[in-house]
């Protein structure tokens, strides 16, 4: 597989795995490569033609053009890439503090629910009591006032 082609496959393979990069990211990333490729053959070529001035010095002048390509790069490529990791763990970190807090919110309601019951199920009875105790005042009075008769 030549170098076009496997540059065509990645292409390809990020098309189709549909990432929402700009156009600016995906050249940052085509500079850095770039840069690297030309700074790496540059640094070969140098040391091999060293004794031939004119190949050393082109050399030299494209491995220093190379690392301008490389900081542009790096900038592009940085700048996006760093405002979706931003994205990524602001979502992350408010996911993480939402569920945290809406499992504490579940928990409570269903502790006060609890609670709310229990005083419920508490005040019902205190009510039956004294309902109770006054239908009893009530019928030993009626007993009274039969009994007077």
């Amino acid at each position: 597989m030549t170098v076009v082609e496997k540059f065509n496959y990645l292409f390809h393979l990020l098309i189709r795995m549909k990432l929402n990069y700009s156009l600016k990211f995906i050249w940052g990333v085509i500079l850095i490569v770039l840069s690297l490729i030309i700074g790496g053959i540059t640094k070969v070529v140098f040391i091999l033609y060293l004794n031939n001035k004119s190949i050393a010095i082109t050399m030299a002048a494209l491995y220093i053009i190379s690392w301008p390509m490389l900081v542009l790069g790096v900038w592009w490529v940085g700048k996006e890439y760093a405002e979706s990791i931003q994205r990524y763990f602001r979502y992350k970190y408010y996911h993480k503090y939402v569920t945290a807090g809406a499992k504490k919110v579940v928990h409570t309601s269903q502790a006060v629910g609890t609670k709310a019951r229990e005083k419920g199920n508490l005040l019902r009875n205190n009510v039956k009591v004294k309902i109770n105790s006054e239908r009893e005042k009530m019928r030993s009075r009626r007993k009274a006032v039969i009994i007077r008769k």
